[in-house]
């Protein structure tokens, strides 16, 4: 034990602690030790965690039913961390078999005193309680600030606890350090830090006019992720001031379900990202509805052109694309991920994609091939409603004219990347589908298959279960 370096016990004592059959149960009466009793195996084991504060710099205290008191094992993690900084996560994980969250009871506020004393500490903050919760939870005593803290993570409507306020409170006292802020509903500007934050992500928000004020704001900004959860058709027709985000590198959007996708024709109007290199966007909206993307959503990717590498959409309605727009304006695209659940591989937007990307036998330079770096193409469907010969022919026929012996017949090597990876994945059969043959299986096609793998250039068809 003596010959083990001090990094590799702090992944066994981690390990050992994540373990199913060593996790405390959520129940205080299963507890038969106490947390630690590991440290009692030998003295060596002792002096080892006694010796390594990185060990005792993560506190996680489940509120529901609490009944132990945890104030003494909250200062002995405080102790032995030796001023490292803690990662404080506080949640409440009721049984869906309750019929109602229990309230908070005299332990759990012992308990949140006892962590926020060491509030001064906190380098992490994790915070799943209700409103209610929240309230209970108040106590004028609660009087801390967070001078260290660089990561806040709160599944709270803090917007609606404003008036119990005592976290919001501690907030406003300052947060020099932070730089990670992810929360359901976001504060305002006079709150939080905003121009000093490297990571934002806002599950719902209150309107175009009031994210854009804050994104205004956001001049370090390197991902960010917003949730739209709101429609409102003024602000569809209202014009907003340009924003810009000079070092965003990662983007991702979610249109809450049922909700049209209009509602981002505001923040796709407004944009510019000139550094983004990945961008997400998910929707779900009515089946029923004939909803398209807004016709703003070129311009905002046309602003990422340059650096854009990986571009991915995820929709659960049957919406139409400009692929040819939106393609042609990104010649950094590397990576193209489509994951649809009501389309399939026969359905006019497969068509349309492998088309696009299809260099022509006669093109005669680089400008031709659109998305010239394009080495990953990836497309997910809900069900596998069989493929057509004419469909896998499409397939395959635009992966061979991107393989590496085509584009150097062409001359177009190294200006255009060879196609690495073309991967079509399922969810589920629809009935009787399984008897379906996929056609790249029969012997003229798989040999061709064969052949491109044997360029480095894989085409598979596959269930993602």
């Amino acid at each position: 034990m003596r010959r083990l370096p001090a990094e590799s016990w702090m992944n066994i004592f981690t390990e050992v602690c994540s373990s199913d059959e060593n996790a405390l149960s959520a129940t205080y009466r299963k507890i038969t030790a106490p947390p630690i009793a590991l440290s009692h195996v030998c003295s060596r084991w002792r002096e080892i965690i006694n010796n390594l504060p990185q060990l005792w710099t993560s506190i996680s205290v489940d509120m529901y039913n609490l009944q132990a008191d945890v104030r003494n094992l909250v200062t002995l993690f405080g102790k032995r961390s030796k001023g490292h900084s803690l990662k404080i996560q506080i949640h409440h994980q009721y049984p869906l078999r309750a019929a109602h969250r229990p309230m908070i009871t005299s332990k759990s506020r012992r308990a949140l005193r006892a962590l926020m004393a060491h509030a001064h500490q906190c380098g992490e903050l994790h915070f799943e309680l209700s409103a209610e919760e929240m309230r209970a939870l108040k106590s004028s005593d609660l009087i801390f600030s967070f001078p260290r803290l660089r990561t806040f993570d709160c599944h709270t409507d803090l917007v609606s606890t404003l008036e119990h306020g005592w976290l919001f409170d501690s907030l406003r006292r300052g947060l020099p350090s932070l730089e990670v802020f992810r929360v359901e509903t976001a504060l305002g500007t006079d709150v939080i830090p905003y121009p000093q934050l490297t990571t934002l992500s806002i599950d719902g928000h209150r309107g175009a006019c009031w994210l854009l004020e804050v994104l205004r704001t956001c001049r370090s900004l390197r991902s960010l992720t917003i949730g739209f959860e709101t429609a409102s058709e003024e602000e569809d027709e209202e014009e907003f001031a340009s924003v810009v985000l000079p070092d965003l590198r990662k983007f991702s959007v979610r249109v809450a379900e049922t909700f049209p996708c209009s509602v981002l024709a505001p923040l796709c109007s407004t944009l510019s990202l000139p550094s983004l290199g990945s961008l997400e966007i998910a929707s779900a909206p009515d089946p029923d509805d004939d909803d398209e993307w807004p016709p703003s959503l070129p311009t905002m990717i046309q602003s990422a052109s340059a650096t854009l590498r990986e571009l991915s959409f995820r929709s659960h309605g049957k919406l139409s694309y400009p692929l040819n727009e939106i393609l042609r304006s990104c010649p950094s695209l590397a990576c193209i991920s489509f994951w649809e659940e009501c389309q399939g591989l026969d359905s006019t937007f497969v068509h349309d994609i492998f088309t696009i990307l299809t260099i022509s036998p006669s093109a005669s330079s680089a400008a031709v091939a659109v998305a010239p770096r394009l080495t990953h193409l990836k497309l997910h469907f809900s069900q596998w409603h069989g493929l057509r010969r004419v469909e896998g022919l499409r397939i395959l026929s635009m992966a061979e004219s991107r393989a590496r012996n085509r584009l150097v017949i062409l001359g177009l090597d190294p200006v255009v990347v060879a196609l690495q990876d073309v991967r079509i994945l399922y969810d589920c059969y629809v009935p009787h589908a399984k008897l379906l043959r996929c056609p790249l299986e029969h012997t003229a096609l798989k040999e061709r298959v064969d052949a491109l793998a044997n360029e480095n250039t894989y085409l598979s068809i596959s269930s993602a279960n």
